[in-house]
């Protein structure tokens, strides 16, 4: 019995029932076409508590956002990631997380920004180009209102 219908008949509540013979078509198709519904985590599906994105899609954003911090990511980019609209999204994501999607990138910036800062000897022009801001002095505004200093006087800090 293959492992596919067998976890479709124990989704349907009868573990030692006969399974049905597959269509005929079914096999003709490509394998990867054909997913295995088992090695989905039924949990994975559903929404979060608050009602924003299903955890699948949010992880995908999310993944995509950290591969993808040192290079322009707009947000019609991330909505493609989640397969939604762009206005869509940014609703589901901001429930998801509590922030718009261009704030949490931003976050996300400054939190490698202050690594880079304390772990490398690049300069802040580098760290910038790093981590995706355009230039140093946006770089530099966004930084300080996130940490309260800037990240030349963060690095002497750290």
């Amino acid at each position: 019995m293959s492992r596919l219908v067998t976890g479709a008949l124990r989704v349907a509540g009868d573990p030692d029932a006969e399974p049905a013979p597959p269509p005929s078509n079914l096999a003709s198709l490509p394998a990867g076409l054909v997913t295995d519904v088992t090695a989905i985590p039924a949990q994975g599906w559903s929404r979060g508590a608050n009602g924003g994105l299903p955890r699948w899609r949010l992880a995908r954003v999310l993944a995509y956002i950290d591969n993808n911090l040192g290079s322009d990511i707009r947000l019609d980019d991330l909505a493609s990631v989640a397969c939604l609209s762009a206005h869509h999204f940014s609703e589901l994501f901001r429930q998801s997380m509590g922030t718009s999607p261009y704030r949490y990138v931003l976050d996300r910036r400054v939190e490698c920004a202050k690594v880079l800062l304390r772990d490398s000897m690049l300069g802040v022009l580098e760290v910038a180009l790093a981590v995706g801001f355009a230039d140093q002095s946006h770089f530099s505004k966004v930084f300080r209102r996130a940490t309260g200093m800037a990240p030349g006087a963060y690095r002497a800090a750290a």
